[in-house]
């Protein structure tokens, strides 16, 4: 996961926990909105009733003022039941509930049956002028009971609007509690959020940048071993792996660099040795020659010794060889070959040696090998210091087997691998770690040089030349070339 990936995941969750507290507020909103509203509605509904009661208590009294004889009542009466008849519309028009018209509804019947009383006191009235008379006094009596009956109606009336305001305080209530408890968890997470953020943040980049500027650091005082943090997957990861790679490149260099020093030193020492050894050595081997022909057959142990001396020289003279050969420039002449017939010429060359120790030779050669753009003079000679070596290693009636064939890199380009595998007693730990440097032998009259120049001549090639680990005995080299086109830098 990539650092923007990751900051994508921490600003969804910053996001995710903005949307829960907007949507908890949003419902605690709409939630006190809603008890608002119905306390509002309750507060109109009951001063509405509370007017209703008082008109009707007075309506009530002019009932009774007018069965009581009082004329002029009568029209005070129905102006005010008009007035009362549009209050009780407009209490149950603002009706919510059901029972809320109920309540309503038992109220208007009260005040129907006032106006029916009303009515029939007035047709009393009409029919008749005795003073004593029993029907105007029952409905007084009922005039009274209404007046009861109002008060009863609109305490009933406001019993639920009391019930619907505790219900609504209870809702918002509830949605404060509900978002108190929601805000509190949101603060923890969010702090928890800010530790773990704190902690990835420590994980994502301060870690990182702390193993990468300790890396830096060694690199730039030298040391190329180091290895900066490139485990994760993301820039870091990357950075970590390009700064391994540039430090894998600098200790590369730095071998050549060191490789170019002993070359120079070693072109030095053989410029020297050829000036002052070969010439000397020359005039001593010459002397030697003639003192082998001039003394008599009979001084045996003489001959022995001048033989010997003579072959010391050659020796010493083909060593000096060897070094100034070495400190020379490799002269590229690149063309296309094919590697199997390179090693079929350098099994040739190496076919009296093969011979004289008894040596079979397998050649298990691919037989549709690409062609290659190399120098085959300078394969050939890296080949043959290979090949000699293990001709050297194994003994009498031993055993080398030579294979060719092709190899798939994981960075997607293919090489040509060749291979050399003896049976020999092999190299020991102490010498498979410096087999391929300048001067380092496995032999006792090992000159160092032979398996150094192959390994010069591969990586110019931009192959490579390495020991193959196997649990027993032998030793097996392996060489890989690229069948991808490259361009041959020469060496200076």
């Amino acid at each position: 996961m990539t650092i923007r990936s990751k900051l994508i995941v921490g600003y969804g969750g910053a996001l995710l926990v903005a949307i829960i507290v907007g949507a908890s507020s949003l419902l605690a909103l709409v939630s006190w909105r809603e008890s608002a509203n119905t306390l509002a509605h309750i507060s109109s509904q009951r001063a509405l009733s509370e007017r209703i009661r008082a008109e009707l208590l007075s309506l009530t009294n002019d009932a009774l003022e007018f069965s009581e004889g009082e004329q002029e009542y009568e029209n005070t009466f129905w102006q005010a039941d008009k007035q009362i008849d549009s209050l009780l519309q407009s209490l149950k028009d603002s009706a919510l509930t059901e029972i809320e018209s109920e309540h309503i509804q038992g109220l208007r019947e009260t005040h129907d049956e006032l106006v029916w009383i009303m009515r029939g006191n007035i047709k009393e009235r009409l029919s008749t002028a005795t003073d004593d008379d029993t029907r105007l006094k029952k409905s007084q009596l009922r005039l009274e009971e209404i007046t009861e009956e109002v008060t009863d109606d609109v305490d009933v009336l406001n019993q639920f609007y009391r019930d619907e305001s505790e219900a609504a305080f209870a809702l918002a209530n509830t949605a404060t509690t509900r978002t108190t408890y929601i805000v509190v968890a949101v603060v923890i997470a969010s702090v928890l959020t800010l530790l773990l953020t704190i902690f990835l943040l420590r994980r994502w980049l301060s870690t990182p940048i702390i193993g990468i500027t300790k890396a830096t650091a060694a690199i730039s005082s030298g040391d190329f071993t180091v290895r900066a943090p490139d485990g994760a997957n993301d820039e870091w990861g990357k950075l970590g792996a390009d700064i391994n790679r540039m430090a894998q490149s600098l200790r590369l260099f730095e071998s050549r660099l060191r490789d170019q020093e002993r070359l120079a030193a070693l072109g030095e020492v053989a410029a020297y040795a050829a000036h002052n050894i070969r010439n000397p050595l020359a005039g001593v081997r010459a002397a030697a020659q003639v003192m082998q022909v001039d003394l008599p057959q009979s001084e045996s142990r003489a001959h022995d010794t001048l033989i010997e001396m003579i072959a010391c020289i050659d020796r010493l003279d083909v060593w000096v060889q060897h070094m100034m050969t070495f400190a020379q420039p490799l002269a590229y002449q690149p063309n296309p070959i094919d590697i199997n017939a390179t090693i079929t010429a350098t099994t040739l060359v190496s076919r009296n040696s093969l011979e004289a120790k008894h040596i079979q030779l397998d050649l298990k050669l691919h037989k549709t090998l690409p062609t290659v753009s190399a120098d085959s003079s300078l394969l050939e000679q890296a080949y043959s210091a290979i090949l000699n070596n293990a001709i050297d290693a194994v003994s009498d009636a031993g055993r080398i087997v030579i294979s060719s064939d092709t190899v798939d890199n994981n960075n997607g380009t293919r090489d040509i691998r060749v291979t050399f595998a003896d049976n020999g007693p092999g190299v020991s730990a102490e010498m498979r770690g410096k087999l391929f440097r300048l001067f380092a032998s496995g032999k006792d009259n090992g000159s160092g040089l032979g398996l150094a120049q192959a390994k010069r001549i591969f990586e110019a090639h931009k192959g490579t030349i390495s020991l193959e680990d196997i649990e027993s005995s032998g030793c097996t080299v392996v060489t890989q070339l690229p069948i991808n086109d490259y361009q041959l830098s020469n060496e200076k």
